[in-house]
């Protein structure tokens, strides 16, 4: 593994600990942690900053006195310490299922360290419903996430590290570069990998370990010839035809072809795709394939749908779905490939999770919105569904329960639901199968509304019950921020700089200095914090003074 000295070097610095302050705000904010530090000084450090950022951090380590050290866990466990400074205390043997977000600070080349630290989040327990995992060292860079299956065996023997990084010489005769902890550490900025709503779908789509799997592609050469061709395990998959193998990725291996071109060819040597004359070819993370030109320039390949730009594309990731953006233009990562219009700005992408809507205003399929919060929207969209890399499409309904309904380029229709897959309705081939068409959209509407109506009254039910429960709100508080409890249950979390007891249904919170608002005891914002001071009658009226002096009064329902 690392040096701590090294790391510690690297690390222990100012701007670093800001930058893990700044991941735990963006990223945790308000929840309870684990941090895993370098070193005691560094643990020390961290615990420091947070705390003098109004955070409740502090830390432990081999040198904290036993009974301190049991008091502070206990602390932690009944939320009187917010977040908990490490120096490998915690990798294994603690066990608190309540730890809501796990920072990673420390870098490390051991999967089993790295496996024990994520795990210390992702124990079940009452209320929690997600773990954040914030890695500021790139672990997942080495190691993949926490669902990834590993070849365990190779790993042991010393064949392979992290999630594939062989220890032995590659088939076109480099040796691996060195990895040293300034490297792991160096500053990528954040990144979301994956968002927790869509951390289920990751999961599902994570292959069972199978035994039999086929030995992974190399590269051998045949010395009579000095060529080279790919196998697997002893199996040799294609003969001596290539002049070079630049990389090998999965099923694949960017070539050089005895006729000088390069190009792309699966496990049996089969030409996927074929280019020019290029200096090296190297597979990229997501999924791109770099060229290098005679000219100095750079071509990426989509390994989706074999799309070459130019210009390196910008991977952005809306839930389950990916584009590209080239410039100001946004292309999928479909085999039927969807450009965006000249000059398209963010906000005309709309991220509904686990499918992403782009408006384009020469759209030839009109859309209906059953929707009333949708109303006013325009009424083209293109739509591209998550996990689905052959096709864009069309969207035809937004129906009322959050699901579509949306058309491909060939007139065959859709219905998408969130968390399953896209079910086929029919299409207008015939008059017949048209009509069939049309009255199972209409069905699916008509249960739409009458699902959401039903959730709708669900709710206000829940909210009229939790509202009559006014005599069990009580304020909280949690490190240096206030929240509201309802008997057990938090419906406003510790977020707020104040909050005074409740009046009737209602409270006042104070967000940041002198500004006031009010809210109801379920969590409903009933008047933004902007008052420098709150009234609440029993009648339900408030009284709110802004900053000028002048009062300002409002009359809840």
């Amino acid at each position: 593994d690392y040096q701590i000295r090294e790391m510690n070097d690297v690390l222990n610095r100012h701007t670093s600990i800001e930058r893990l302050y700044r991941s735990v705000l963006e990223y945790a904010d308000g929840k309870k942690g684990i941090v895993y530090a370098v070193s005691i000084d560094h643990a020390r450090n961290i615990a420091a900053y947070y705390s003098g950022k109004g955070l409740d951090a502090a830390a432990i380590d081999s040198h904290t006195p036993t009974a301190e050290r049991g008091r502070m866990v206990e602390d932690f466990k009944t939320g009187r310490i917010k977040v908990l400074v490490n120096v490998d205390v915690f990798s294994e043997g603690f066990d608190c299922p309540d730890v809501e977000f796990v920072q990673m600070a420390r870098p490390t080349l051991s999967l089993a360290k790295y496996l024990q630290q994520a795990g210390r989040g992702l124990r079940k327990s009452a209320g929690k419903e997600t773990c954040v995992l914030i890695d500021n060292v790139g672990l997942y860079r080495v190691f993949g996430l926490p669902t990834m299956a590993w070849n365990w065996e190779a790993m042991f023997r010393g064949d392979m590290a992290g999630r594939g990084i062989r220890t032995t010489r590659h088939g076109n005769g480099t040796s691996p570069e060195t990895v040293t902890a300034e490297d792991s550490c160096q500053d990528f900025g954040m990144e979301v990998i994956v968002s927790h709503d869509s951390l289920l779908s990751v999961i599902a789509l994570q292959k069972t370990p199978n035994p039999y799997k086929s030995p992974e592609l190399k590269a051998w050469q045949d010395r009579d010839s000095g060529l080279w061709g790919l196998r697997r395990g002893r199996k040799k998959m294609t003969d001596p035809v290539f002049v070079t193998v630049f990389d090998i990725r999965h099923d694949m291996a960017a070539v050089r072809f005895v006729d000088k071109n390069c190009g792309l060819v699966n496990a049996c040597g089969e030409i996927i795709r074929k280019e020019g004359h290029c200096l090296s070819m190297k597979f990229m993370r997501n999924n791109f394939l770099t060229m290098q030109k005679p000219n100095g320039r750079s071509d990426y390949i989509d390994l989706y749908n074999l799309r070459a730009y130019r210009e390196k594309p910008e991977v952005r990731r809306f839930g389950d779905v990916e584009m590209l953006k080239v410039g100001r233009m946004y292309y999928s990562r479909t085999k039927n490939l969807y450009a965006s219009k000249l000059n398209l700005s963010g906000g005309y992408i709309y991220d509904h999770k686990f499918y992403v809507a782009i408006f384009d205003y020469n759209a030839s399929v009109q859309c209906y919105i059953d929707d009333p919060h949708m109303a006013g929207f325009p009424w083209g969209y293109a739509c591209f569904l998550g996990g689905d890399h052959d096709s864009y499409y069309w969207i035809c309904r937004w129906l009322a329960d959050g699901s579509i309904i949306v058309t491909d380029s060939g007139g065959k229709y859709y219905h998408v639901t969130e968390g399953g897959e896209k079910k086929y309705i029919g299409c207008h081939i015939s008059a017949e199968e048209g009509e069939r068409c049309l009255a199972e959209m209409e069905r699916l509407v008509k249960r739409a509304r009458e699902m959401r109506n039903m959730a709708e009254s669900e709710k206000l039910e829940k909210r009229r019950l939790l509202l009559e429960k006014s005599g069990e709100a009580v304020p909280f508080r949690s490190g240096m921020k206030w929240g509201l409890k309802v008997g057990e249950r938090i419906t406003i979390p510790p977020i707020y700089r104040s909050v005074r007891p409740p009046i009737g249904r209602y409270c006042a919170v104070e967000k940041n200095y002198s500004q006031w608002g009010v809210i109801a005891i379920d969590g409903t914002m009933m008047i933004e914090p902007q008052y420098s001071d709150i009234e609440i009658s029993m009648k339900g009226d408030v009284t709110g003074t802004k900053i000028s002096g002048n009062k300002v009064l409002v009359k809840l329902p």
